[in-house]
This record gives structure tokens, C-alpha cells and sequence, in this order.
């Protein structure tokens, strides 16, 4: 495994990520991403789409997409092979091809064309990526999941106070007392953060968020807070500040029980 693979692989368990959840969230297949981890990218259909995959995983990680990318195309990327200068035959004679040969030809190439856009657009939109996470993206998407689902019917009122119109998550029938549940609140003044949290064993959020940005989360157990750079983060139990819970670029875990 060489630089490039064992990057990819030590950050993604450091976010406590399974190859099954970045197929999930980038739609690329567990057979290209292990291959993009071991570095077999012969694997992969192609090299444009080893750039692509490399770039969304990348993305996805929190890494600096471009400057992994260039370094791929230092180490493993074909160079482009001049173009040969073709020398007129001194043998030409001056005869024109017959007509229908022509027309032939014209049509076996434009046939061919035809055919070969069709099979690149199916293996195209079949192994597309789907885009990952953006740094500008500050609302949750609405999930299956109850805690949620409840979120989304306005259950809990709105936290404005940065200006993020996010609606905080319920963690189960809204007539529990506040004293009952685990409340735990995130904000992040400025900077990016991947975070990925677990409320009562289910993942209801996992993305990049960029400040401003505030946001509770609760539970009536526990809640599960993994943070790619904790640095930016500032966290409040039941409204106190809990202080530094990390550096610039850390990885840290938080777990809060219902005491």
C-alpha cells in the first residue's frame, strides 16, 4: 500500500468509517474504493475515473482533494505521448477511391461513433459518483430515521442564533421531560469540521459543516459525537460550556450519557 492508499485508509478509521457507509454516501462501489485504498488502480475502467473517484473520496474525507489528485498523476499518471508527424507517401498515386467506398467508409466510422457513445454513457452514469458532502452545506437532510422525522414536523423550535435555519432533532415522544434527555449543543464560529453523530445507536447526521453554525442535538441515552477537526468546535451540556475538546486538525470522540 503506498502513500496515497494508506492516507485514504488511516483517515476513514479515524472518522470511524466503514467501507460500506462511503458507498453510501458516495455512490462509489466497495470494490473501486478498496482498490483506491490498496492503490490497484488498474482496476478501476479507466484513469478519468480513478480522478474522480480519488477526488469525491478525498472530498468525502475532508482531505485536500486537489493536491492528493496532482499526486497521484505525479506517481501513477501516463504521459502524454507527442503526436507523430505523418509524412505523405511518396508511393501516392493520385487515384481517387471509388464513391461507394467512400460513402462506406463515412458510415462505418459515424456507426461506430454512434455505438461507442451509447456503451461510454451507460458506464458512465453507472459508475457516477454522487457528490459528496459540500463545505457549504448546513442543513441536515431529512432521513427515515423517527428522530428526525419528527425534526422535520417542526417537534422542536428553531436555533437562529447563527442565522442557520436547521430544526433540532427529537429522539423520541416529544412529552419526556428536558430533565430526562441528553441535550447537547455544537457550534463552530468559524472554520470546516467533519462530524458524524449518534443519537441512541442511530447515525442521524454525518457530513462537512462550516460556520457559522449552530446546532442541538438530543437523546434520550446517549449521544455520539465524532469530530474530524476539533479544534473549530465549542460544545454546551445542558447550556454550559464544556471547553477545548481538541486541536486544529484532531480527531476527537464524545460520548454524553443521561446522567
Amino acid at each position: 500500500m503506498g502513500q496515497i492508499g494508506e492516507l485514504l485508509t488511516r483517515i476513514r478509521k479515524k472518522k470511524d468509517l466503514s467501507l460500506r457507509e462511503v458507498e453510501q454516501a458516495t455512490k462509489i462501489r466497495i470494490k473501486y474504493l478498496e482498490a483506491l485504498e490498496q492503490e490497484n488502480f488498474n482496476e478501476l475502467p479507466g484513469e478519468v475515473y480513478v480522478i474522480g473517484f480519488l477526488r469525491t473520496y478525498c472530498r468525502y474525507l475532508g482531505l485536500e482533494a486537489d493536491v492528493i489528485v496532482e499526486e497521484y498523476k505525479k506517481q501513477f499518471g501516463k504521459p502524454e505521448k507527442p503526436e507523430e508527424e505523418i509524412e505523405p507517401s511518396s508511393s501516392y498515386s493520385g487515384k481517387k477511391l471509388p464513391y461507394k467506398l467512400v460513402i462506406s467508409i463515412v458510415l462505418g466510422v459515424i456507426l461506430l461513433f454512434l455505438v461507442g457513445s451509447l456503451l461510454i454513457s451507460k458506464m458512465y452514469f453507472q459508475s457516477q459518483p454522487a457528490s459528496a458532502p459540500t463545505t457549504n452545506e448546513k442543513t441536515l437532510k431529512e432521513t427515515d430515521n423517527p428522530i428526525e422525522n419528527q425534526a422535520s414536523q417542526g417537534s422542536q423550535p428553531k436555533d437562529n442564533s447563527q442565522g442557520n435555519n436547521v430544526q433540532t432533532p427529537a429522539t423520541g415522544n416529544s412529552s419526556v421531560p428536558v430533565s430526562q434527555v441528553v441535550s447537547v449543543k455544537l457550534e463552530i464560529a468559524k472554520g470546516k469540521c467533519w462530524v458524524k453523530v449518534t443519537s441512541d445507536e442511530q447515525v442521524v447526521f454525518t457530513g462537512t459543516l462550516e460556520g457559522p453554525f449552530v446546532k442541538e442535538f438530543t437523546a434520550k441515552n446517549k449521544i455520539r459525537i465524532v469530530f474530524g477537526n476539533a479544534g473549530v468546535v465549542k460544545l454546551y451540556r445542558d447550556g454550559q460550556n464544556i471547553g477545548k475538546i481538541g486541536e486544529m486538525g484532531e480527531v476527537v470522540t464524545k460520548v454524553f450519557d443521561r446522567d
